[in-house]
């Protein structure tokens, strides 16, 4: 699959991680992803991290795809039950539906 954004180093390792995480089928594993915006590959200004900025719809799509990604990662590696807090501001910028199912 074809990343449609570029992601930050640290999501892109995170990702390689999960996916030679070991996982023993009988035992349920679980993951805590906590996601703030100023983490966010290319986030450098405010205009990209709040509601009220220029740049706000374009960087939480950015957020959803990182987001999105560890997700599919961590599905793939088995993990059964993966949790997402959206940590950034009102915690009203991760959109579930466009979240992998």
């Amino acid at each position: 699959m074809k990343p449609r954004f570029h992601l930050c180093s640290a999501v892109a390792a995170l990702a390689l991680g999960l996916l030679s995480w070991p996982t023993d089928a009988q035992t349920p594993s679980r993951l805590y992803i906590s996601a703030d915006r100023e983490g966010v590959a290319g986030a450098v200004s405010e205009q990209q991290l709040t509601p009220s900025g220029f740049e706000y719809a374009r960087f939480r799509e950015f957020m959803i795809a990182e987001v999105s990604t560890v997700i599919e990662a961590a599905a793939a590696a088995g993990v059964t039950e993966i949790v997402v807090s959206d940590s950034r501001d009102n915690g009203q910028n991760l959109l579930i539906e466009k979240f992998p199912k």
